[in-house]
């Protein structure tokens, strides 16, 4: 019975365009392109080189390779296709799970109705504009200044303001002519930051209309880029800052000597000098960015040259700016974060449907741009619509994480004839939609599916094993992964390993034993209601004892086999119950399947309340776990106890972290343990690595076996390649009466539990 929501946002279609970093027709081209495009302004252009140029190996830790590059830029963009342009266009580019496409099927459909080939065209983001700011008499009129630029520093203009090509450009402004707000004005090196203005609208603000920008919890990225103007390199890394979502202000250094140009630096400045929402005494700075074409002395001149004034006494002195030398590292994923250069997300509207009751197949219409024209695109994807999924089935685990994938990943949800139509982003399941008010048809996507269809798609072959199908027995049991909360209590384990091959309890004994389990505090509901949730979940039995007058030996029986004859389950004869001595029936309690099995049920326990804590670690986390399974490549097999995708919205959109974990109930850690995540290491760099025990220490053995695997994880962090975080769960954190710990990120409790059960000195998370 599966109830929940389907969370639905719309947002453009993304595309990452290829370039060589000289080839300047290409640069313009794609700019006209994105100047063309609903949200064009978000969309990457992507330096493609040969051969790293120097001026990205400044320092002496960046080495990066060409294909690092590319890969890397693709990676934090996350487009939905990828657009290589001019002489790139003939090769091929491993661009993972997307689809490449031409600058054509992009601009060819402009010629016959004015609508691209993919996205929405700014024509139809002008029609609407119009039509909707200029239906009443405005209070306070629009600003249509648009700078008009020569041929001179074109490239750098066109990267601001936007560029159309001369034919589109006529038929633009053929349809502004009934705006007499709209001028062109003259713009040059001289002036061009007076159009910056806050309210002035041009063609890049225009195609961003409708669009809100949802930045990372760390975004501090107000910014001033002084860049060299001629360098075709400088240009593009303005425009990524800006696709990534910062707020930022090229400052040209042919033009940094101008009063315009620096008033409006100042002024943007002081716009942003404000205080923080949570800390009335912090405030925030512009961040003063050089370009790799610029020199140290250069921007300090012209930072000099600012005369900023003197920060107010009662602001405590804090400087309004700070300089940085070096370019964040949008294309090295272990540097992002810490470079504050994570992408932005964009979101124009959501909508939120609710599930019925035992519905497998969701049925939904797109949620449509308001702008969108009724024809156009070609049959190709116009707008996109993210798929977040709330689902609670008490019978199945659901799939709430949907890693990044191929096709093979899509079967899971959508049948072969759409596949075309969806793609498994880094932040879920994406519909591409060719046309409004379009079906958006899909199976509820099965956890267990998702992760053994994403592991062959690392060319892994994965099977449930024996411990792993007594999992998914006891979390259907239990009614769920809430219902995982009834064995976060030590003394329920006890008693349920006491009741192994079909041992029984007598009422009395029973009674007692979970007198204990109510008064440890664990729970807030009595001794009856404890009773009723292990006998609801079918974990405990009533049944009657009797001891067989025919071979002397007691036996255990339900109450729907007693009867008053009785089959001996010993001796296999039959035997009248006591009717005429009920003292010697007794009353008495067994535990059920797969709760009664040896060995705490294969060291399942620990299993599930591991999946418990993950669950519980955030209000707003979500999960896709994997329980017991066995992975097979070029002849190696290997058994691991979960495995887990996990999502933790905190702080909005995060990271998909992939998690593996080695579990023990109450057993210690052996070497044979360590090897298996050793090679799980090996084979997933990135993910985090979960050893778990309900012990409430480890060992100085286990210590002993664990280290090396943690101090390996900080020299590869430490050298800038993957690493495996790993993460320490005792029975401290998984049977604790007090919830999950307070934490900033998985990396800091990571840290954290290091400190605390293996005796390392902790680490700073935030070095460069």
């Amino acid at each position: 019975m599966s109830y929940g929501t389907v969370n639905v946002k719309l947002r453009p279609i993304k595309l990452a365009f290829l370039v060589e970093p000289n080839d300047t027709a290409s640069i313009m081209k794609a700019i006209e392109i994105n100047t063309l495009l609903w949200g064009g302004m978000y969309n990457p252009i992507i330096p493609t080189f040969k051969r790293v140029p120097k001026v990205w190996k400044s320092n002496s830790f960046e080495n990066y390779k060409s294909t690092e590059i590319l890969s890397g830029y693709i990676d934090a963009f996350d487009p939905d296709y990828v657009v290589p342009m001019g002489k790139l266009s003939s090769l091929p580019f491993d661009v993972g799970n997307r689809k490449i496409i031409s600058s054509s099927d992009i601009l060819d459909p402009f010629d016959k109705n004015g609508v691209p080939g993919y996205g929405i065209g700014l024509f139809e983001i002008v029609h609407y504009f119009i039509e909707r700011e200029f239906k009443f008499i405005r209070r306070n009129p629009l600003v249509f200044k648009f700078p008009e630029f020569g041929i001179l520093f074109r490239l750098f203009m066109a990267s601001i303001f936007g560029s159309l090509p001369e034919k589109i450009n006529e038929i633009f402004w053929r349809s502004l002519k009934n705006i007499p707000e709209a001028e062109k004005l003259s713009c040059s090196i001289k002036n061009y930051a007076e159009f910056l203005k806050p309210g002035n609208l041009f063609l890049r603000r225009i195609n961003s209309h409708y669009i809100q920008k949802k930045q990372p919890h760390r975004f501090r990225g107000h910014s001033i880029f002084f860049l060299d103007a001629t360098k075709p390199l400088d240009i593009i890394d303005y425009w990524n800052l800006r696709a990534i979502g910062w707020k930022v202000i090229p400052i040209a250094k042919q033009g940094a000597e101008f009063d315009q140009n620096k008033q409006r630096a100042i002024n943007f400045i002081e716009q942003h000098y404000l205080a923080h929402k949570s800390e009335m005494y912090i405030y925030h700075e512009t961040n003063f960015l050089k370009s790799r074409n610029t020199t140290e002395m250069e921007l300090n001149e012209f930072v000099k040259s600012l005369n900023l004034p003197t920060p107010n006494a009662t602001k405590l002195a804090e400087s309004r700016y700070m300089l940085q030398h070096w370019y964040p590292r949008i294309w090295d994923a272990w540097a992002r974060d810490k470079d504050d250069v994570e992408c932005c997300e964009l979101e124009t509207s959501s909508v939120e449907h609710d599930l019925s009751d035992n519905q497998e197949r969701i049925n939904i219409r797109t949620l449509d741009p308001e702008f969108i024209h009724r024809f156009g695109g070609q049959g190709r994807p116009r707008f996109a619509n993210e798929i977040k999924l709330r689902i609670y089935d008490p019978e199945e685990v659901i799939a709430e994480v949907i890693p990044e994938g191929c096709e093979n990943l899509v079967r899971t949800i959508a049948p072969i004839t759409f596949l075309e139509e969806w793609r498994f982003s880094k932040t879920g399941m994406v519909f591409l939609s060719s046309h409004s008010h379009w079906p958006i048809t899909f199976s509820i996507p099965r956890a267990e599916n998702v992760f053994i269809e994403w592991l062959k798609s690392k060319q892994w072959t994965a099977e449930i094993s024996e411990p792993g199908l007594t999992a998914k027995q006891m979390l259907k049991k239990l009614g769920g992964i809430h219902g995982i909360s009834i064995l976060a209590e030590e003394k329920v384990i006890k008693l349920l390993e006491g009741l192994v091959n079909d041992k029984s309890i007598n009422e009395k004994a029973f009674r007692k034993e979970i007198s204990k389990i109510a008064n440890s505090g664990r729970f807030i509901c009595d001794c009856d209601a404890i009773k009723k949730i292990l006998i609801e979940n079918d974990m405990i039995q009533l049944g009657i004892e009797l001891k067989c007058p025919n071979c002397r030996k007691h036996s255990w029986y339900s109450i729907k086999d007693a009867d008053y004859e009785i089959k001996c389950s010993k001796c296999n004869t039959n035997f009248l119950l006591p009717s005429h001595s009920p003292k010697e029936i007794k009353w008495s309690y067994r535990a059920l399947p797969p709760f009664n099995l040896p060995d705490r049920a294969d060291g399942v326990y620990s299993v599930l309340l591991t999946l418990h804590f993950f669950s519980g670690l955030n209000i707003d986390s979500s999960s896709t776990p994997i329980m017991g399974f066995k992975i097979l490549k070029s002849e190696k097999k290997i058994e691991i106890d979960f495995g887990l995708f996990f999502q933790d919205s905190k702080f909005g959109r995060s990271k998909i972290e992939l998690i593996f974990g080695e579990c023990k109930s109450f057993n210690r850690f052996k070497k044979k343990d360590i090897e298996r995540m050793l090679f799980v290491s090996h084979n997933f760099p990135g993910s985090i690595l979960v050893f778990s025990t309900l012990n409430n220490s480890l060992t100085e053995k286990e210590k002993k076996l664990i280290r090396p695997l943690v101090n390996q994880a900080r020299k590869n962090r430490k050298k800038g390649r993957p690493y495996n975080q790993i993460l320490i769960l005792t029975g401290t954190e998984l049977l604790s009466i007090l919830g999950q710990p307070h934490y900033d990120s998985l990396n800091g409790l990571c840290n954290d539990t290091q400190k605390l059960y293996l005796d390392t000195e902790p680490v700073e998370l935030y070095t460069f």
